[in-house]
């Protein structure tokens, strides 16, 4: 019988297993991990509290394994869901969600003070266009997951759901605080590009981006990186910021679309 970790590779990327390369499958089912994880926790948090917590089980392997839910290794390296989680985790941020004839944009503060922001909102084309772009300044209360944008799903469904994503970006002044995306077809479906993507690097950090969507750009492939943020969305023209150590530098080892495009 075929393992689950196999069919979700063929249901979610349309790919034969059987005639990945090793590197290609273990990124696969790697970054389908991560899109796994965030789903589940922005789901819960953005509920609350109609739900009012979610355990995390489990960290860290206690032995070696082939497969394997953790998002820490037995020899304590970082799986490319590591930094997913923790920035879905984190007290202040945003997530997009489909919730019947609406895509409604909420956003969640775990803090005891009240926050407040920038939030950019929108339709993005995966080629690079983004013909809905909105602006608004926003206020999130303390302890709580606040709607604080929506538009009709129609709107969605008509730009063509196999080339475009929802997207929503909290900035505190110009620094992204938080950003999420929102895709009504499975991977296989999508029209992802091959990547075109910038790296500005300064002595305390990187600034990526690219003129196209980019799914799940990865800056470590190996997790022994102490690098600060890995495996994460690059939303056409806006700019992603990686803080960086002392003589650290950074390049883009693998993305979704690098996959999705052999």
């Amino acid at each position: 019988k075929k393992g689950v970790t196999y069919k979700f590779v063929e249901d979610w990327l349309g790919k034969d297993y059987t005639k990945m390369s090793f590197e290609d499958y273990v990124f696969a089912s790697s970054l389908l991990q991560s899109e796994g994880l965030m789903e589940y926790i922005n789901n819960y948090h953005r509920r609350m509290y109609s739900s009012s917590s979610a355990i995390f089980w489990m960290y860290n392997d206690s032995w070696p394994v082939t497969h394997g839910w953790t998002i820490v290794d037995y020899y304590l390296r970082k799986k490319l869901a590591y930094h997913p989680v923790r920035r879905a985790f984190e007290q202040i941020c945003v997530v997009v969600a489909e919730e019947g004839n609406k895509i409604n944009i909420y956003g969640i503060n775990d803090k005891q003070q009240s926050w407040k922001g920038k939030l950019q909102y929108g339709l993005f084309e995966t080629s690079g266009k983004v013909p809905v772009n909105d602006y608004k300044n926003v206020t999130l209360p303390p302890n709580a997951s606040t709607i604080i944008a929506s538009f009709d799903k129609a709107a969605f469904e008509k730009a063509g759901i196999k080339n475009h994503g929802a997207f929503a970006v909290l900035k505190d002044k110009e620094t992204i605080i938080s950003q999420h995306r929102l895709f009504l077809a499975r991977f296989k479906d999508l029209a992802l590009l091959k990547p075109q993507v910038s790296i500005k690097q300064s002595v305390d950090k990187a600034i990526i981006t690219s003129p196209v969507y980019v799914w799940g750009l990865c800056l470590d492939i190996n997790g022994e990186s102490d690098i600060t943020d890995n495996c994460f969305d690059l939303l056409p023209g806006i700019p992603y910021m990686v803080k960086l150590g002392k003589g650290e530098k950074v390049e883009v080892k693998m993305t979704g679309n690098d996959l999705m495009n052999r």
